[in-house]
């Protein structure tokens, strides 16, 4: 069973810049992660293959690190593991969904969706960890 909800790392860390003055960083300089839950996960490629996603970069579908969100922040790292074979990757929120998509749906590209396994049936639910 996948347990769902929200997890805050809560991490203290000691920095120092110089021998004589550390710096203590708080749980708000560490970056949390938001376990998802499963997700519909399906991929992109061919026709979008070359055009502008919504960060205004130029979509390749040869590049795995590529996902669409209807609702997480552009910008915002995601991992996304096939329980089934154990693989995992990390992927960055670089696209847009359509409006209508679900809210618990994402996009990833052609590479990365054979790294996850999930090319030859085009969708699966994947479980995600976003940070």
């Amino acid at each position: 069973m996948i347990r769902r909800g929200l997890v805050a790392l809560t991490i203290i860390a000691i920095r120092t810049s110089d021998a004589s003055k550390p710096m203590a960083l708080g749980a708000k300089d560490i970056p949390s992660c938001q376990i998802l839950g499963e997700a519909e996960v399906t991929y992109y490629g061919g026709d979008f293959h070359g055009r502008p996603m919504a960060n205004g970069k130029v979509f390749d579908k040869e590049d795995p690190t590529i996902v669409a969100s209807p609702i997480l922040d552009m910008g915002r790292r995601v991992r996304i593991t096939h329980v089934a074979n154990r693989k995992s990757i990390e992927v960055v929120v670089q696209d847009r969904m359509p409006k209508d998509a679900p809210l618990n749906a994402l996009d990833v590209s052609e590479a990365a969706a054979r790294k996850l396994g999930i090319q030859t049936v085009g969708r699966a639910r994947l479980f995600v960890e976003a940070y």
